[in-house]
């Protein structure tokens, strides 16, 4: 009985440590490859926010570029459209300012470059529309006491 009693206890034994080996080995296994594709998870992760940071740089970039090659005319078209004005509006803005300007000229100045009657945009008429377009949308300027 003394040998059965000493076998099982040392089975016991052997299989606690056994088990216990086994779940520590396979925690630390496990801990380590999770760990592992974390951090390649991670990185690669960065490494995307960082490309993405890139491609919004680089693409900003383009876009200033394309406005530093836009002409007087593009930025007085561009404007007209998003704002939704008509030739009308752009007198009356004009006006404001006490700059004339005729709808004759404004369809010159709106048509296509290579048209016959393209008149290309001077800097008096788009900063004196600029002005007056200050005043359209925030009212005249106070007068300072």
């Amino acid at each position: 009985i003394g040998s059965l009693v000493h076998w099982f206890i040392g089975s016991l034994v052997h299989w606690f440590i056994g088990s216990l080996v086994h779940w520590f080995i396979g925690s630390l296994v496990h801990w380590f490859i999770g760990s592992l594709v974390h951090w390649f998870i991670g990185n690669r992760a960065n490494k995307l926010a960082i490309l993405n940071k890139h491609s919004i740089i680089q693409n900003s970039l383009i876009q200033i570029s394309i406005i530093k090659n836009m002409s007087n005319n593009d930025i007085l078209k561009k404007l007209r459209v998003a704002l939704s004005l008509k030739t009308e509006d752009i007198i009356t803005i004009c006006d404001l300012v006490g700059f004339k300007v005729t709808k004759a000229e404004l369809g010159d100045i709106f048509r296509n470059d290579d048209h016959e009657n393209f008149k290309p945009c001077g800097d008096q008429i788009l900063r004196n529309f600029l002005n007056g377009l200050v005043i359209y949308k925030r009212g005249p300027r106070e007068e300072k006491k």
